[in-house]
């Protein structure tokens, strides 16, 4: 059992969780200002760090990308130690097991975000073979138009990284996509970054921006989840990229997965808003 993460909530296998820090986090969510990295064992021998219940300490790590055999895997994994802080080790699904840690961050998202198989196969894997009771990260991945597909496979933390790299390279993101900055005659936000007029808008504060919507967008889908409607919800904003309908439909043929999370009894509204609301595990357990 973790000390410093707690799960309040859930619907299906997304999750209303707490990261207790000095001032709690709730969960899923945006992460950056509260995660400590304590470096990667590639570059050099690492000390241990003192940990702080003020932030959530990356303990000493070796990341591995997508695709690295086995036999590399095995030779170069990382054995983490016991602490009384805060703390979260990085694994791959194949490697991840029980270190003791709050939260557990999957090093080779990126090779398979975009892959809905591999996306599905690998998470499922990882919460398999993690502790129930502990948050599942993935960094460099998340969008305002995806974090919702990946709140609803099971994932509790998220970074800013490709938001803001996204908005550095002339991207506007929103819920449902991203444009040119170029191309944008009007700013179709009201956050604080895009109260600057189009004509003087910087990729600077595209950066900025998107961080915004990111959060917004995952406040949006932490108020589904109490409601017990994240289906509904996700069910319009998978529409928005092919991968996204992939993905979603991959999880629905995890019956067995998704069954174990699923509620047997829900005083929530069930919107049959397409093709696929039928595939709801609420519906196949009586058919």
């Amino acid at each position: 059992m973790t000390d410093y993460f707690e799960v309040h909530a859930r619907d299906g296998a997304a999750r209303i969780g707490e990261l207790r820090l000095s001032d709690s986090v709730t969960t899923p969510a945006v992460v950056d200002d509260v995660l400590a990295d304590a470096g990667s064992l590639w570059a050099a021998e690492r000390e241990l760090p003192d940990g702080s219940d003020d932030v959530l300490t990356v303990l000493p790590h070796r990341s591995l990308p997508a695709g690295s055999a086995d036999e590399v895997r095995e030779s170069f994994s990382v054995a983490y130690p016991d602490v009384d802080f805060p703390s979260a080790a990085v694994v791959t699904a194949d490697t991840a097991d029980d270190f003791g840690a709050d939260a557990y961050v999957l090093s080779d998202a990126q090779g398979f975000v975009g892959h809905a198989r591999a996306f599905r196969d690998n998470v499922i894997e990882a919460k398999e073979n993690l502790p129930a009771d502990t948050a599942l990260m993935l960094s460099g991945v998340a969008t305002p138009r995806n974090v919702s597909l990946l709140v609803y496979a099971g994932v509790d933390l998220v970074d800013e990284t490709l938001a803001r790299a996204r908005g550095l390279e002339g991207f506007y993101l929103t819920s449902d996509g991203e444009y040119f900055l170029e191309d944008l005659d009007e700013l179709p936000c009201a956050c604080e970054a895009c109260r600057t007029p189009a004509s003087e808008f910087t990729r600077a504060d595209a950066a900025d921006h998107n961080a915004n919507a990111l959060r917004a967008e995952l406040a949006r889908v932490r108020r589904r989840v109490r409601d017990g409607r994240l289906r509904d919800y996700v069910e319009g904003q998978a529409r928005h990229d092919q991968w996204l309908t992939a993905l979603f439909r991959r999880f629905d043929q995890q019956y067995n997965f998704m069954e174990q999370r699923v509620p047997v009894i829900r005083d929530s509204e069930l919107t049959a808003a397409s093709e696929e609301s039928i595939d709801r595990v609420e519906i196949q357990r009586f058919a």
